[in-house]
């Protein structure tokens, strides 16, 4: 290939080349897709050939938006890996969620960019069916390790934000994290879904569960109630008492 787009090196831009694109040879289009001036842009962008867009990306005149088309019209991953490795687009963070959005991304370039995406990114990623499974694999990974970073009041936020249902993507919590949700629940005025959240998860700890247990306006409430006595984690003892007292 490289051979072939020799042939055209002297060949500099006319024209002519936007009406007669499609029948131009590969080797040519290559070549002029590095020199070809932004008037041509679209019609380089609509080749579909991604020999062609592997050249593009060395025309000095292409800016991020014409990137991101090549991005979403790219089915190779050499081509996705070469994008990668280019620092003036690699270090957008528009470019990073972009390439994530491609299903032929390679699994080393994601890898790369999940480990820096932020915590409240990596959620829609794991959640994205038409990604590959390892890649939303590898996002719930570092899922779960951004939100161990994360401060207690930003923890905190979490928990509110999502009512609980965070704990349905992590599979434990630290101490630190413990200690957050205990101080939250220990505030005078906490939403009834974060509580029944909490009282249905089996990755809320103890500590909390005694606390949902031994305060009356939640006990009291029967959906949250019924969800303690189901849930598997709930303390015997704890168990014990709601029954005792609304038997």
């Amino acid at each position: 290939m490289q051979h072939e787009e020799e042939n055209f090196e002297a060949e500099t831009w006319q024209g002519k080349y936007l009406e007669s694109w499609p029948r131009l040879p590969l080797g040519l289009r290559r070549h002029l897709a590095r020199i070809a001036p932004h008037e041509a842009f679209q019609i380089i962008l609509s080749d579909g050939n991604d020999e062609v867009f592997e050249t593009f990306l060395e025309n000095p005149k292409i800016t991020q938006a014409e990137v991101l088309v090549l991005i979403d019209r790219a089915r190779t991953q050499y081509l996705i890996e070469k994008l990668s490795r280019i620092p003036k687009w690699y270090a957008s963070h528009t470019i990073k969620r972009r390439l994530l959005s491609n299903p032929h991304t390679p699994f080393s370039v994601a890898r790369r960019i999940l480990d820096y995406l932020p915590f409240v990114e990596l959620k829609r990623v794991m959640t994205n069916v038409n990604l590959p499974r390892e890649v939303r694999n590898k996002a719930r990974e570092s899922f779960r390790k951004a939100f161990q970073r994360l401060s207690d009041g930003e923890t905190q936020m979490i928990f509110l934000s999502t009512e609980g249902r965070v704990l349905r993507e992590l599979t434990i919590l630290t101490d630190k994290d413990k200690r957050a949700l205990i101080r939250l629940m220990q505030q005078p005025k906490v939403p009834r879904s974060l509580v029944l959240h909490l009282s249905r998860s089996q990755l809320t700890p103890p500590e909390v569960v005694q606390l949902i247990a031994r305060r009356p306006s939640w006990i009291m409430d029967k959906s949250i109630r019924q969800a303690l006595l189901a849930n598997g984690k709930t303390p015997q003892k704890v168990k014990d008492l709601i029954k005792k007292k609304h038997s």
